[in-house]
């Protein structure tokens, strides 16, 4: 027995199910939202945005994405963006990084990083951020999700999996 407590879970298979009377499990055809793509290519040389990563913040009410976008020569930069509704995204003007002359844009990192971000709900360790510099992997943290610091302990193994973060917390 697998103890979930109240948070919310979320089915698609039968892992922690015990035990099915009177229920079915339906799945229905995935239907995109008729604003499609919902976050479009906004700089001049940006060739592509790809592996968007959402959270929600129930303190701010508000969703936030990290996402990698490519560029004609090939460099990745990591982007943010924000909403209320996970559909209408806002990208902030940060200047934090140079991209074809001008800090004004929406990237939280420059060359070379890709993100893969994992939120901490807990008071004061909010969110964490794998990223790849050339063939390493490191990890960022960020009270804010725009403004990262090194973390030094207890980083991930692959892209998408950092430890240090609690399973329930």
């Amino acid at each position: 027995v697998i103890e979930v407590g109240s948070l919310k879970q979320l089915f698609v298979d039968d892992c922690i199910v015990a035990q099915m009377e009177g229920v079915r499990r339906v799945q229905h055809q995935v239907q995109k939202h008729p604003a499609n793509p919902i976050l479009r290519k906004a700089y001049s040389g940006e060739q592509g945005i790809t592996d968007p990563q959402v959270a929600y913040d129930p303190l701010e009410k508000k969703f936030h994405m990290w996402y990698r976008a490519l560029d004609a020569e090939g460099k990745e930069n990591c982007g943010y963006a924000c909403s209320r509704d996970a559909v209408t995204w806002h990208r902030p003007s940060l200047g934090l990084v140079e991209y074809a002359g001008n800090p004004a844009n929406n990237y939280v990192l420059g060359d070379g990083h890709f993100a893969s971000v994992a939120c901490d709900p807990r008071p004061g360790r909010r969110s964490f951020l794998a990223f790849r510099a050339g063939v390493g992997l490191s990890t960022l943290e960020s009270l804010d999700g725009i403004h990262w610091t090194p973390h030094t302990s207890r980083t991930g193994d692959l892209r998408n999996t950092t430890y240090g973060l609690p399973a329930n917390p």
